[in-house]
């Protein structure tokens, strides 16, 4: 026997053959698998179970804004502004108080004026995050030893501040679409709960 490697090449032919088949078979290769990952169809992960209305509801923003009339009370949207305005407008009643006693608080004329249930939408809708909790300083709603020393200075101060702002408390208890009218009805509806 011999020692000598013997090759499986024996001819220039099978040569040819070998090294042409060297790069086709790769080539095919690489395109079979490629045609195969690109026929499949491959979804994310959990995408197959959720439908488009799912999927519509899951990407809906956090918030929204919604723009109102300026001065329309709580939950009175913008879609409704056409149909006020279609209404005849009717002149709004004076509530000018005769005059504001000098301390002593609000005269029952001065409270009476003011629309406490129409104060409590307003309240509800600007007031109460503030003064539910009594952030900075707000006087909570209820609390009388807190609301007297204010109630001293007269219902038409406290209108003023409202309506101003005084400290922490922005102007119009931060909505600017409230009317004078409105700041009123919160006011009285405020110092109602503690008299």
């Amino acid at each position: 026997m011999s020692d000598e490697h013997q090759s499986f090449i024996k001819s220039p032919r099978q040569l040819i053959v070998v090294v042409i088949l060297a790069f086709v078979v790769p080539i095919a290769v690489i395109a079979l698998i490629s045609a195969f990952v690109s026929t499949t169809t491959r979804t994310g992960a959990g995408s197959d179970s959720m439908t488009p209305e799912a999927i519509a509801e899951r990407l809906q923003p956090v918030g929204r804004l919604e723009v109102a009339e300026a001065g329309a009370p709580e939950g009175t949207a913008a879609a409704a502004a056409p149909a006020q305005a279609a209404a005849p407008a009717q002149p709004e009643p004076a509530t000018a108080p005769a005059a504001a006693p000098a301390a002593g608080g609000a005269s029952p004329t001065q409270t009476a004026a003011a629309d406490a249930a129409a104060g409590e939408k307003v309240y509800k809708s600007a007031c109460s995050v503030c003064h539910d909790s009594g952030v900075a300083g707000a006087p909570k709603h209820g609390d009388a030893a807190a609301w007297k020393p204010r109630i001293e200075q007269g219902f038409d101060v406290l209108v003023k501040h409202s309506i101003d702002g005084i400290r922490a408390m922005p102007p119009r208890g931060g909505n600017a679409g409230l009317s004078d009218e409105q700041m009123r009805d919160a006011v009285a509806y405020m110092t109602e709960a503690v008299q």
